[in-house]
């Protein structure tokens, strides 16, 4: 599972990174979207299987963030072991 982890967060990086280097409106956008959409599918699978009513939105609800001036929000560890207990 952690290689499978692995691959896809490198395939998403990629994906965004190819897309920041588009203009709005570049029509190469929507096989790059597409790929990020199957990725979160992906996710959202992988959830379901793992923790059944556990949504992504559930996720990103139970994990604690920090906003920072610099526009940087950094995630707690700590929130990690109470999100899915």
């Amino acid at each position: 599972m952690v290689d499978v982890l692995r691959s896809r967060e490198s395939v998403r990086r990629k994906a965004l990174w190819t897309l920041s280097h588009l203009v709005p409106g570049d029509p190469k956008a929507a096989a790059i979207l597409d790929v990020l959409d199957e990725i979160e599918g992906q996710e959202r699978v992988d959830l379901n299987h793992s923790h059944p009513g556990f949504d992504i939105d559930a996720a990103r609800k139970a994990v604690q963030i920090e906003r920072y001036s610099s526009v940087i929000n950094i995630v707690r560890e700590a929130s990690h072991s109470t999100a899915l207990a």
